[in-house]
């Protein structure tokens, strides 16, 4: 396994940076609550890092070689790698 106990990964991208997913509908209580989140491609031993938190209603993930874009619902958004 490359990591375990996700809630409903979803969205899988993998690059020469690290593989990213999305962890939908997570519990609400919880701090892992709908976020995409990322490992190194070396392994994810330490668990996943959060790379956005509270995100809903994620349709779509795509990266190029500085920033991971993703769309919810009206918005596009992105974030540096």
């Amino acid at each position: 396994s490359f990591v375990t106990k996700q809630p409903y990964p979803t969205h899988l991208v993998a690059d020469a940076s690290g593989v990213y997913w999305f962890n939908f509908d997570a519990p609400l209580n919880s701090s892992n609550a709908s976020q995409i989140v990322t490992c190194p491609l070396s392994g994810c031993g330490g668990g996943p890092r959060s790379v956005a938190t509270n995100q809903t209603g994620l349709t779509l993930m795509r990266s190029d070689a500085s920033f991971l874009y993703w769309a919810t619902g009206s918005q596009i958004l992105r974030v540096a790698k």
